[in-house]
């Protein structure tokens, strides 16, 4: 749960912000799987049992337009979270586990 948590907050936190509050940002290459999107999605709907239940838009630093979302298994409690460039037509498993817990702040 805390790795969801955590990378929720990375996406309330922007680079701008970073960039225009003096915090030095920089790029590291994570051990993550990608793929393309269609057998990529179909793998986390068929063989995980796992829905979306949530997306957030960004861009890259190079403007490609991105699709952040996250897929779960409410009966397994797995969980996937990818990053989806449809331009390209590549998914990437930004991160994966087990014992996902909801909490859905109030108002959504």
């Amino acid at each position: 749960m805390k790795y969801i948590l955590a990378v929720l907050m990375l996406f309330s936190v922007p680079m701008s912000y970073a960039d225009h509050n003096g915090i030095d940002s920089f790029e590291e290459k994570l051990p993550i799987q990608c793929g393309d999107t269609e057998h990529l999605v179909e793998g986390l709907r068929e063989r995980f049992k796992e829905e979306m239940i949530m997306m957030a838009a960004g861009k890259t630093a190079s403007g490609d337009n991105l699709f952040h979302s996250l897929w779960i298994n409410v009966e397994t409690t797995s969980w996937t979270l990818i990053a989806v460039n449809q331009e390209k037509g590549i998914s990437c498993v930004i991160a994966s586990g087990d014992n996902a817990k909801m909490m859905v702040p109030a108002g959504i």
